[in-house]
């Protein structure tokens, strides 16, 4: 396998606002996975007080519609609980982890939503990785 089999983005962040949310990693577009046989996301969002959450959920589109409605989150495999099924992942005065697959996906866009909360003072972080493999 060489460089050019794989698909790689990661960003963190840090004391994001509740005025623009909801955010969009990478972006509002989303990310070209045309190609690429299987995606795995890493998600950890952190929540510095009871009056700050982090809501994170896996979006997809087939580049056609560009309205991102299949909440990919329920069917993607999360290494880290050993299942699947899960809508969202929510961190409040926590740090949650997840590490996802979309094997074999049907998507040609992606995307991970952010839903913040902050209580008037932003205490959030976190960081978003996603890789793409052509197999």
């Amino acid at each position: 396998m060489t460089t050019q089999n794989t698909l790689v983005y990661r960003t963190t962040f840090l004391n994001i606002a509740q005025a623009g949310s909801p955010y969009y990693y990478p972006a509002a577009t989303g990310l070209n996975a045309d190609g690429y046989d299987h995606l795995t996301f890493r998600i950890q969002i952190v929540s510095g007080n009871v009056n700050n959450s982090v809501t994170a959920t896996v979006e997809s589109d087939d580049g056609v519609t560009w309205t991102f409605a299949w909440d990919e989150s329920r069917g993607l495999w999360n290494w880290m609980t050993g299942a699947r099924g899960t809508a969202s992942w929510v961190a409040n005065n926590s740090t949650v982890y997840a590490r996802l697959l979309a094997f074999n996906h049907n998507a040609r866009l992606w995307r991970v939503k952010l839903v913040i909360v902050d209580g008037g003072a932003a205490a959030n972080s976190g960081i978003i990785s996603v890789r793409g493999i052509k197999v």
